[in-house]
C-alpha cells in the first residue's frame, strides 16, 4: 500500500511539473566547423587549421535557459606553423570527444553558452592518445530560420605527454554555421 501511495505521489509531481516545461523546445543540430589550435607544452608549439563536426541536442526551458549535449570529432587539416624551438610534434592527427552547453537565450536570433567537456586526441608522432578536460564560450546568432552563425574559443588541457616537457594545453578558436531543427526560439 505505501508503494502505491509513494506512485500516486510521484505521478502527481511529474504531473505538476509538466507545467512549468510548457514552453521547453527541443532542437536537434549539426554544426561544422573551422577551428584554429594553438598547442603548446614546454618550449614546443604547433598552430594548425582543422574541420570539425558537432552533433547534438539542446533543450530551451522558458525561451531563456539552454541546456545542450555535443559530440564532436576533428582531423589534422592544414599546418600553419611549427615551433622554432620544437623537440617533439604536438599536432594531434584526430581528436574527438563530448560536452555540455549550458548557456542562456539573449533573444529568439542568439545564444550564449558554455562549453564543459572531455576530448581524446591521437599524438601520431608521440604514438600516444590522451585525454584532456576542456572549457570554452561560444555565442549563435540566427542567420536565416534553422541556421545560425557561430563562434567559440575552448581551451584544453590535456594529459601528461610522454617524451614532453610540460603539460600540453590549446587554445582553440572556432567558427562554423550550426544547422538546427527546430530552432532554440
Amino acid at each position: 500500500m505505501l508503494k502505491k501511495i509513494a506512485m500516486l505521489a510521484f505521478l502527481l509531481s511529474a504531473a505538476s511539473q509538466a507545467n512549468a516545461f510548457s514552453s521547453t523546445n527541443i532542437s536537434l543540430y549539426l554544426a561544422p566547423k573551422l577551428s584554429y589550435i594553438g598547442m603548446q607544452a614546454g618550449q614546443n608549439s604547433n598552430e594548425v587549421l582543422v574541420p570539425q563536426l558537432g552533433v547534438g541536442a539542446g533543450l530551451t526551458v522558458n525561451h531563456l535557459f539552454y541546456l545542450g549535449g555535443e559530440l564532436f570529432a576533428n582531423r589534422q587539416f592544414l599546418t600553419i606553423k611549427n615551433g622554432s624551438n620544437n623537440t617533439s610534434d604536438l599536432r594531434p592527427k584526430y581528436e574527438w570527444g563530448g560536452s555540455v552547453l549550458p548557456g542562456i537565450v539573449f533573444d529568439p536570433r542568439a545564444l550564449g553558452y558554455g562549453r564543459l567537456g572531455l576530448v581524446s586526441a591521437r599524438f601520431a608522432d608521440l604514438n600516444q592518445i590522451q585525454t584532456g578536460v576542456q572549457a570554452g564560450i561560444g555565442i549563435e546568432v540566427r542567420l536565416m530560420p534553422m541556421f545560425y552563425l557561430a563562434g567559440e574559443y575552448t581551451f584544453t588541457r590535456f594529459r601528461h605527454l610522454d617524451g614532453v616537457d610540460g603539460t600540453p594545453f590549446s587554445d582553440q578558436y572556432s567558427v562554423g554555421i550550426t544547422y538546427r531543427y527546430p530552432g532554440f526560439e
